[in-house]
């Protein structure tokens, strides 16, 4: 089976999903001899086909992410990117990391959250069916792999960040045997009034990961010593010269008077104790 858009001739590979909606499949373009794979949504439902086409164009959606749209028989193609397939569910090892590891892959699920710019409807559906993709340098990606019967034209942003912080909140429950600051606060938050965007839960990510790194006073002493060496070393060199110099010119002035104190330490010292002489 093959789709025909404007710019593409694509042949399906496979189907990922079907419904009385929507149908998704992953497709190549036959025309590109590169192998580009793209995945496809056929939505039979016209009104939610409207509504998403409505949501796109009020949306400032990242270029790359905006689909192409086709017509194929009674429903509506678009066509959208393809992510390799390593879902976060799957290959996230939250027990192997450290807590300062998992913040940068929750801290990278937010970032790609807000700098797609994902119509909320759509959005809130991906992070709800877990189409989250970690890639081996941890970096997030999206893949489209819907099931629209459950698109609710009326979410919002406030939706999305919600439902990112409790995905969040799991992925930083391993940090919880590990004391990590960030899982406490963000867990308070998301189940007692929730977030209203992304970044007041950027923020708390970022801010309690600062928090855990601040040195204690023993290593700010260490790191302070270290820092100022030079100086310390050239203050020590400095004073030892000074008490050299007090020492000679004492030792001098006594010469000179003719009787050195200083000798009496080396030359019969204890000629006499009380009223006993020792000689």
């Amino acid at each position: 089976m093959t789709f025909k858009t404007e710019k593409r001739l694509l042949m399906v590979v496979s189907q990922v999903f079907a419904s009385e909606i929507n149908e998704v499949y992953v497709c190549r373009d036959i025309k590109f001899t590169g192998n580009l794979y793209y995945t496809v949504i056929l939505i039979k439902q016209r009104q939610i086909g409207g509504q998403i086409i409505k949501a796109f164009e009020t949306c400032e959606t990242e270029e790359s992410l905006c689909p192409e749209y086709f017509s194929a028989e009674d429903s509506l193609g678009l066509v959208l990117p393809y992510e390799n397939e390593r879902p976060l569910t799957e290959f996230y090892m939250g027990n192997l990391l450290s807590p300062e590891e998992c913040e940068v892959i929750c801290i990278n699920l937010v970032i790609q959250c807000m700098v797609s710019k994902i119509p909320p409807q759509l959005l809130y559906l991906i992070l709800t069916q877990k189409n989250i993709q970690i890639q081996r340098d941890n970096s997030i990606s999206f893949s489209w792999f819907l099931d629209l019967g459950s698109y609710d034209d009326n979410r919002t942003g406030r939706d999305c960040a919600r439902r990112c912080g409790e995905i969040i909140v799991s992925l930083l429950e391993p940090c919880r045997r590990k004391k990590g600051k960030s899982y406490d606060l963000i867990r308070k938050k998301t189940y007692k009034r929730g977030y209203t965007d992304f970044s007041e839960l950027y923020r708390d990510i970022i801010l309690t990961g600062e928090s855990e790194k601040k040195p204690g006073l023993r290593t700010k002493w260490k790191h302070f010593l270290e820092s100022k060496k030079d100086i310390l070393f050239r203050l020590l060199l400095f004073a030892c010269i000074i008490l050299i110099l007090l020492t000679l010119v004492i030792l001098l002035s006594q010469i000179l008077s003719g009787e050195v104190r200083l000798f009496r330490l080396f030359i019969n010292p204890f000629k006499k104790i009380g009223t006993e002489t020792l000689i």
